[in-house]
């Protein structure tokens, strides 16, 4: 016997019905006797076997992600389970398992943050309130466990997004962790928190600069020497709204410390020259060309953004170093958009 796509397909939208029904409350629950009421007889599952389940509902988003009724259907399942809290009894024979700590969260919050990304409307508010019910269930509260720099790194790597929701969940959630995001300022983890944070506040959406800042309030801020050197590299991100971002956030720094603008131009003069480089064309066995070279100026779009932005406090040096940029090679570059 051999299944078809469809029987494989609807068999996943059954089971993951099953599912719902066993652990998710209904919406309108009456008396264990109530006519007009659905009796709740959900119970959740223990987190082991929510991690042994969980393939199946990944696999389940993936296929109904434009289904928003099955879609919200997973979603909750998620945040029944994100939900659960622990026992922390250290005089209890046996382990809790229903403490989140036996979730499977990192690749929770990664499915949730690839959600955000591709739905809408009601089924993106339920994959946003699902990656802040993850987030809290990590944030080292009794009955919760405690975030791996893993579940951090993917929260971080949300605010580098181009899309306006998957940022402002990434913040959310970070926030929802506040207390055990990392504080040991030797630490890689530590230095990209605060470039991220920092970059944030500069969103060019209003509703994620307001949540930067009052991440940045929450977790204690620290404006680290080395800010600036992770900022410039934002500049020529692969993303535009980071790269807009990073920019502006280049010339916030020098409000402070404007001494730090003459090595920031000439690190960006730099950057420019590098990704002036273009990828070689792809040719046949007689030398013709079947793809012509690929151009990749955005980067260099952010580092003009940048000198527009930093232009503010070049001294007379400066200028001269600036202007005997532009003329021969900004203004003549090989893209408009940069120009």
């Amino acid at each position: 016997f051999s299944w078809t796509k469809d029987q494989l397909k609807e068999s996943l939208k059954r089971i993951l019905e099953m599912l719902h029904t066993s652990c998710v409350p209904p919406s309108e629950v009456g008396g264990e006797d109530a006519e007009d009421g659905m009796v709740d007889n959900s119970c959740p599952l223990a987190a082991p076997a929510f991690a042994y389940c969980f393939p199946l509902i990944k696999k389940a988003v993936k296929v109904y992600m434009k289904d928003q009724a099955v879609l919200t259907q997973a979603l909750e399942l998620i945040s029944e389970h994100t939900s659960l809290r622990g026992n922390e009894d250290d005089e209890l024979e046996e382990k809790d398992m229903f403490h989140p700590k036996y979730l499977p969260r990192s690749e929770i919050l990664l499915l949730l943050v690839d959600v955000i990304g591709e739905s809408e409307g009601v089924a993106q508010q339920a994959a946003v309130k699902a990656l802040i019910d993850a987030a809290e269930c990590a944030n080292g509260s009794t009955g919760c466990a405690t975030a791996t720099d893993e579940e951090v790194l993917h929260l971080l790597t949300a605010l580098q997004s181009d899309s306006d929701a998957v940022r402002d969940a990434g913040l959310r959630g970070l926030i929802a962790m506040v207390n055990v995001l990392p504080k040991d300022k030797s630490l890689d983890l530590f230095g990209n928190l605060m470039r991220r944070v920092w970059v944030a506040a500069c969103d060019p959406l209003p509703e994620n600069r307001e949540l930067a800042t009052n991440l940045m309030k929450e977790m204690n801020f620290v404006k680290l020497p080395s800010l600036s050197g992770l900022v410039l590299e934002d500049v020529a991100h692969p993303v535009g709204k980071v790269r807009s971002a990073a920019a502006e956030s280049l010339a916030k720094l020098m409000e402070d410390d404007s001494d730090i603008a003459g090595a920031a131009l000439t690190q960006l003069l730099e950057q420019y020259e590098e990704k002036l480089v273009l990828t070689p064309p792809i040719v046949d066995s007689l030398g013709r060309i079947v793809e012509p070279a690929i151009d990749h100026w955005e980067p260099r779009s952010g580092i003009a953004i940048a000198l527009a932005k930093i232009a503010p406090f070049y001294n007379d040096f400066m200028v001269t170093q600036a202007v005997s940029f532009f003329v021969p090679k900004g203004l003549g570059d090989r893209s408009e958009a940069v120009r």
